[in-house]
């Protein structure tokens, strides 16, 4: 600073010569006239078109910004006047790593890297930013804040992590990921179990970083999804969690797990992005079936997906080729039970019922008989699951339904204008039970006008749901003549203490309910209408079997 208000800004380059005698020039670089000059280059330097700058005091309150700094956060200096920096942390990096980013700004004056921050809006964007600390001679302090949007240079940030967290889809990286899968593990309940999948999507080469991002997104809205992270090279890694009853169920469970998560993310990704997933590649593997720790979790579901890359033309790949086995056979049955039920190509068997005092029929179950699969063979209680688990069993029931009661006109003519008939209703399905209820009651009044040789069969877990709507719609069943019967009590709530609300006319006890109920004290005695089901099933109408 000279003594005519002029500041030059110089360069020295000394060496000593000796204890007494230092030697060197002094290159004066640039002169500022006067104050005016250098407002000028200041206002030039802060407001830029390149660089966002923040200055904040020693407590990183915020004291001013530039007008690239307010664009690039999509904000206005006055809502950020006086507040904390901390306002634009992510949520995404750990206290350790911010501790550590300010062990080196105190250390050494700065700190530099590529960051993920978060907009006011709640969006959050890549920076690369480098924090500068300034010490003034009064003690005071301040630090200065550079940064640059790579929102638009997203080539920069592919496949960069910091802080375990890839910059680019803003999801941990793998040794985060696992560790987060490893928390996760430790939460398997005896009746839970746990899936890894790794995916690569087939993502257009031209929209490419926008696709990673979409997809990175959509994962977050996934139920589902509950534990996910990013490999590279456009790999992503998804853990979730499936519940099962009993081991045999297990498959099934895993099916139902995996196709309910790829609804999800069907319904919340866009056309072209769930596409993409489609079209590419995905490898499974289950833990405590092909794999008995996170590590090899991940490690056998990549080898999995890279086994289909190899060969076969699949899209889901698993590790273990006996769930892949059965899965692929489940997903065979399931889009043959689609066709089936869409196309009401299902058959109506009739199962005589009859009377233990006389022996005399008294009416028909109506059952329900798929066509042939060809090489598939399937019974139908595991072709019932699948249309629970495809939620079309309303549809199924429906469909036999609407031909038993067609079918019972010729019954009639054969056997007598008195034979009852017995139609199965499940309530095992998304739809309201109460609307399903009201649906068979109009579809009886529509193919019978003897409504009152109808009977409804639902199952006790169903039934005892006691809703007031669904109860409504029984008494509605009733009014009509219909009668209601439960099909195997003593399977689910088992308390006699449901009886007494019960609207039913026919109870149907599960055998293993009333065995050796006389040795039992605990168990009452009762007087109770039993329906004997003939072994034999009846087919044609034309003979008298």
């Amino acid at each position: 600073m000279l003594s005519s208000d002029e500041i030059a800004y110089v360069e020295f380059n000394l060496a000593l010569l000796n204890p007494k005698l230092i030697s060197g020039t002094m290159k004066p670089l640039i002169m500022f006239a006067n104050q005016m000059e250098i407002a000028n280059v200041f206002q030039n330097l802060f407001e830029n078109n390149h660089h966002g700058i923040l200055i904040t005091n020693s407590e990183t309150k915020i004291l001013a910004c530039n007008r690239y700094f307010e664009k690039q956060m999509g904000v206005e200096i006055g809502s950020l006047l006086g507040k904390n920096t901390k306002s634009f942390n992510a949520g995404i990096y750990s206290k350790e790593f911010y501790q550590n980013m300010w062990v080196s700004i105190n250390e050494y004056g700065h700190w530099t890297g590529t960051i993920l921050n978060k907009r006011p809006n709640g969006d959050v964007v890549p920076h690369e930013l480098t924090i500068h600390k300034i010490s003034p001679i009064d003690g005071s302090g301040y630090y200065l804040g550079l940064t640059v949007d790579l929102n638009n240079q997203l080539s920069r940030i592919v496949d960069t992590e910091l802080g375990g967290i890839d910059l680019l889809t803003k999801q941990p990286v793998k040794e985060r990921f696992l560790e987060d899968v490893k928390v996760f593990c430790q939460k398997t309940g005896h009746h839970s179990g746990k899936i890894l999948l790794v995916l690569k999507p087939t993502f257009d080469s031209e929209n490419y970083h926008k696709h990673l991002i979409e997809f990175s997104d959509t994962l977050h809205h996934v139920r589902l999804c509950q534990v996910t992270g990013y490999l590279g090279e456009g790999v992503f890694a998804i853990c979730t969690e499936y519940i099962f009853q009993k081991n045999s169920e297990q498959s099934r469970a895993i099916r139902s797990a995996l196709r309910y998560m790829f609804q999800d993310l069907k319904f919340h990704s866009k056309d072209y992005i769930y596409e993409a997933l489609s079209l590419g590649k995905v490898g499974v593997s289950v833990l405590g079936l092909d794999s008995q720790t996170p590590e090899e979790l991940l490690n056998n579901s990549t080898l999995a997906m890279l086994e289909g890359h190899a060969g076969e033309n699949r899209h889901i790949n698993f590790y273990y080729q006996a769930i892949h086995d059965d899965i692929l056979r489940k997903k065979t049955l399931e889009e043959l039970i689609i066709q089936a039920v869409k196309g009401e190509l299902l058959d109506v068997y009739y199962q005589p019922i009859v009377s233990a005092n006389t022996g005399e029929l008294i009416k028909f179950e109506a059952l329900c008989r798929f066509p042939t699969f060809g090489e598939l063979e399937a019974n139908v209680e595991e072709i019932i699951s699948i249309a629970e688990d495809l939620d079309l069993i309303t549809a199924l029931d429906h469909c036999i339904c609407v031909k038993a009661l067609e079918g019972l006109k010729t019954l009639h003519k054969t056997y007598g204008s008195g034979l009852g008939l017995t139609i199965n209703c499940s309530l095992n399905t998304k739809q309201d039970s109460a609307e399903v209820i009201r649906k068979y009651n109009h579809l009886i009044a529509a193919n019978t006008n003897t409504p009152n040789l109808i009977t409804v069969e639902l199952t006790e877990s169903a039934y005892f749901n006691n809703q007031t709507e669904q109860s409504k719609a029984l008494i509605t069943l009733h009014n009509m003549g219909i009668k209601v019967a439960i099909d195997d009590f003593g399977t689910g709530y088992s308390s006699f203490s449901y009886l007494t609300e019960g609207l039913f006319d026919i109870l149907k006890i599960d055998r293993m309910f009333v065995t050796n109920i006389h040795k039992d004290t605990n168990k009452p005695q009762l007087g109770i209408k039993i329906e004997l089901s003939a072994c034999s099933t009846i087919r044609s109408f034309d003979q008298k079997k």
